[in-house]
């Protein structure tokens, strides 16, 4: 099994404490995660699985029993689940990571990446749930991935062995606009408009447009027509590219 180092042990860390913190409504609860990792787990375990967005491959696994999620209604302990596995994934990849496909699946292969997690409510400790990494999300976040002879390695597996977080991320799609111009008006000018208003921009016919990231200037190009649409051709990328845009 991979050694969980401070990468992942800070994911974990994130994880288990938005947990907690959404489980505290209501009484105190104490969520927190132990290092000792073991293939070994109880059986009859419930197991939900998530999807990260970055890659379908970086997958997360929760197993627990009926007993601990009983506590709570199964809609709220989805929910809490759902909201903490992405707390922790856009902190360590940015904020447009989410949780996709939360459900009850089958249990992941023994050789993945878990801990044991102690919940305690009230000074009552209900059983331990486990927390599994698939290789992918553990090469993400900066592990190793199991020896290849405890697993048998899937396509999407060799793809990330080779890879590092930025590679993972390439993955993520990035709202892009393109500004044509700016302009100010009156708050009376504008409750004013109409069908038909002609509002006049800061920018002259055969001006440069800006192609934005997180509204950072990235490019500078001219409109184009493509098949019927409208495009941009780039015609200078801006000093730093898209690091401009972090």
């Amino acid at each position: 099994m991979p050694q969980i180092n401070e990468s992942i042990a800070s994911f974990f860390d994130a994880l288990t404490g938005e947990l907690q913190r959404l489980l505290s409504k209501d009484e105190q609860v104490s969520v927190s995660w132990r290092r000792d990792g073991t293939r070994e787990t109880a059986a009859d375990l419930i197991w939900w699985s998530c999807a990260l967005s970055v890659d379908p491959a970086c997958k997360l696994f929760a197993g627990t029993n009926q007993e601990a999620v009983a506590e709570d209604p199964q809609e709220t302990w989805q929910s809490a689940l759902s909201q903490s596995i992405e707390h922790a994934a856009k902190a360590k990849f940015g904020a447009l990571v989410s949780c996709q496909d939360l459900g009850t699946s089958e249990g992941p292969p023994d050789v993945w990446t878990r801990v044991p997690v102690a919940i305690v409510r009230g000074g009552r400790s209900s059983p331990d749930m486990y927390l599994a990494l698939s290789p992918d999300l553990v090469t993400a976040l900066g592990g190793d991935t199991p020896e290849a002879n405890d697993l048998v390695e899937s396509p999407a597996a060799a793809k990330a062995a080779g890879s590092n977080p930025l590679e993972i991320i390439q993955h993520v799609e990035i709202p892009v606009s393109v500004s044509f111009g700016r302009t100010h008006m009156r708050l009376k000018d504008l409750l004013g408009l109409a069908h038909g208003s002609v509002v006049q921009l800061d920018r002259e016919l055969g001006d440069e447009v800006e192609i934005r990231v997180n509204n950072c200037v990235i490019a500078r190009g001219e409109v184009v027509a493509v098949e019927g649409n409208y495009g941009v051709r780039i015609l200078k990328m801006m000093s730093g590219g898209l690091s401009a845009a972090s």
